[in-house]
């Protein structure tokens, strides 16, 4: 087999050295950081374009001879296959380092969510025993206001009837006002190379009083969308029976398969 240019012996020398080469390099690297895995990845690029310099070298054979085709076959082998265990050997190193970096990651995430979870619970347990207490503490007040005002009517009634200053007391008794514990939502730290961050959202409890809050200019038009679905359903009915302000109703003809 006849390649389109001859190749010296220095050059299959250099060709075997450089498969040589890639594949101790990769046989000796161990991988325990990300500065490792930089380092076999580069050595496994080195490999890929090790490859193409031999394919390109080898790109055309004359088919003459079978003895020559297969002899030309096995030396490109020869320098190909090093290269190959090279790639195959720094992928397999760079991968499995990277499945025990997830492993220990989620490890990690796993250790902070069950952190968070333990603080939250904790948190619940501190608000319902505050909220006990403040409870019974309310109740005590209402009870002591509830014999203070009933003091001051049987005091009102011993003495025929009941003074203004009383019955005003009596009606007017000053609500006491229940205290409801504050919450405290526990902070974890974030993953390495994560971060928390606040994201705001809206709720509408109420639409019409958004609807009132858009008619009186406080809200903008965009801020509801219309149903068309809906309004979609209405219009064969209600285009002939009834109209709805800002709703116009309209046919079109369209196509449909029988």
């Amino acid at each position: 087999m006849e390649m389109t240019t001859e190749i010296t012996e220095i050059q299959k020398k250099e060709l075997a050295q450089t498969g040589s080469s890639l594949l101790n390099g990769v046989n000796s690297l161990v991988v325990k950081n990300e500065v490792g895995n930089n380092a076999i990845l580069t050595i496994v690029g080195q490999a890929k374009k090790g490859k193409k310099v031999v394919n390109a070298r080898f790109k055309k054979m004359d088919e003459k001879s079978k003895e020559n085709r297969r002899a030309c076959i096995e030396m490109i082998n020869s320098f190909l296959n090093p290269l190959d265990e090279v790639i195959k050997i720094g992928l397999k190193k760079s991968n499995t380092w990277l499945e025990v970096e997830q492993e220990k990651r989620e490890a990690q995430q796993r250790k902070l969510d069950e952190e968070f979870e333990r603080k939250q619970e904790a948190e619940r347990k501190r608000v319902e025993a505050k909220q006990r207490l403040l409870d019974e503490a309310f109740e005590r007040k209402q009870e002591a206001e509830r014999q203070r005002v009933a003091k001051l009517q049987a005091e009102a009634e011993a003495k025929g009837k009941v003074s203004t200053a009383v019955e005003k007391e009596i009606i007017q008794q000053v609500a006491v006002e229940k205290e409801i514990p504050q919450v405290i939502v526990p902070k974890v730290a974030a993953p390495a190379n994560s971060s928390y961050t606040d994201k705001w959202y809206a709720e509408v409890p109420n639409l019409k009083k958004l609807c009132e809050a858009i008619v009186n200019g406080i809200a903008p038009v965009n801020s509801i969308m219309a149903n068309m679905p809906v309004l979609n359903s209405m219009a064969r009915i209600a285009a002939s029976t009834s109209t709805i302000p800002g709703v116009l109703y309209k046919r079109k003809n369209v196509t449909t398969q029988r």
